[in-house]
């Protein structure tokens, strides 16, 4: 499948705590209110999909916290899809 990029997006402080598993940071961030849904980057993820680094306790917070896990990256898959790869 070829990658599209559209739209860059800053990555926001949750985006980089889930995609490196500091779990602190996270639930820290989480507990400020921050927005869960936001996209980040040049795929237009959201911190959902930062998770796909196998940081089952991330995906845990973001899914108790609230994170929509159904919202799709620029190419079509959900955070959940991006695991498999």
């Amino acid at each position: 499948m070829a990658q599209v990029a559209q739209k860059w997006h800053a990555p926001t402080p949750l985006y980089y705590a889930a995609s490196y598993g500091l779990y602190h940071t996270a639930k820290s961030l989480i507990t400020s209110g921050v927005d869960l849904n936001v996209r980040a980057g040049r795929y237009g993820v959201t911190d959902f999909h930062a998770y796909w680094r196998q940081r089952t306790q991330i995906r845990r917070l973001l899914v108790e916290a609230g994170a929509d896990t159904t919202i799709r990256d620029y190419n079509g898959r959900t955070g959940s899809q991006l695991v498999q790869y």
